[in-house]
């Protein structure tokens, strides 16, 4: 797992997320509340989302959805109904809730598996209640990269 991941409340505008995603160049974040306990989670695809309803677009499974809409339509009230969305928007309305959870300690196999069956690319991790940390893709790669035997060497 990653520890520290960087976290949004769910007071937070889905602009501050959106900056916060991109600054760390990350694709989701687990919402937390005053006392680090995870209520929920947001992904791009929350946002594709919550910006497909407000913006009156059909289908939308992804941000590039939004913005392909975005050339096709009246550009200037087009970036205007989105920024105003962003700036509107609560953390709170749009994340995924429940958020899906590790505890500290359950077995990889285990994190490996509830991502998979709910099509969920980060998994927080908790300890007494509290985020401590996330777990990836990029997390599971390099364990099972860890765990093999007779690593080769690397490329050059």
């Amino acid at each position: 797992m990653s520890r520290a991941p960087v976290t949004v409340g769910p007071g937070a505008s889905l602009f501050d997320a959106l900056v916060l995603m991109r600054s760390h160049d990350i694709s989701g974040l687990p919402v937390v509340d005053a006392a680090r306990h995870v209520v929920g989670v947001l992904s791009q695809h929350d946002l594709a989302r919550s910006l497909g309803v407000a913006l009156s677009l059909q289908d939308t499974k992804g941000l590039l959805d939004v913005l392909l809409a975005g050339f096709r339509s009246d550009s200037e009230r087009f970036l205007a109904v989105f920024r105003k969305t962003l700036e509107a928007t609560s953390v709170a309305s749009t994340m995924s809730r429940p958020a899906f959870v590790a505890q500290v300690g359950a077995p990889l196999e285990l994190a490996m598996e509830v991502m998979a069956e709910n099509s969920i690319h980060r998994l927080p991790v908790v300890e007494r209640n509290r985020l401590v940390g996330i777990v990836t893709p990029t997390d599971l790669v390099s364990a099972a990269l860890r765990a093999r035997p007779g690593k080769p060497e690397k490329p050059t």
